[in-house]
């Protein structure tokens, strides 16, 4: 899946797709990526039973130009960002009878942006991995 989002920048995916009808969303956090240990033993337990994967990977943390930012640039950067990623993805999951959407630290953040913005279905399973 192909997402450009704030200035042109590539946000990531990683996907892992076997066509079920289930499908999760994870949404990491600032500097707790997709390779992060929570993620990798919830994406086998996902898989196991049954679900496809889509993990955001904005990796904030290592762009120069997002830490350099003053904070009025980095809510619009994210705002942006949310609506972008809210749009290719709920528009990718359409198909899907089941959809489970997952967000730690930061990624809570966005998805209550996404349901802030109507992209967020009542349907859907939410999990917050927030402390």
């Amino acid at each position: 899946m192909d997402i450009i989002g704030y200035k042109g920048t590539e946000i990531k995916t990683k996907d892992t797709i076997k066509n079920t009808d289930k499908i999760a969303v994870i949404y990491p956090g600032y500097r707790y990526g997709l390779e992060a240990p929570l993620f990798f033993y919830l994406e086998e337990l996902l898989v196991q039973n049954g679900f496809d994967i889509i993990g955001l990977d904005y990796r904030y943390n290592e762009n120069k130009e997002f830490i350099k930012a003053d904070d009025d640039e980095k809510d619009k950067w994210f705002e942006y960002d949310c609506k972008v990623i809210g749009s290719e993805v709920f528009k990718a999951i359409g198909q899907y009878k089941e959809v489970l959407l997952i967000g730690k630290s930061l990624g809570t953040s966005a998805i209550l942006n996404q349901i802030n913005n109507s992209l967020v279905s009542e349907e859907y399973g939410i999990i917050w991995l927030t402390p």
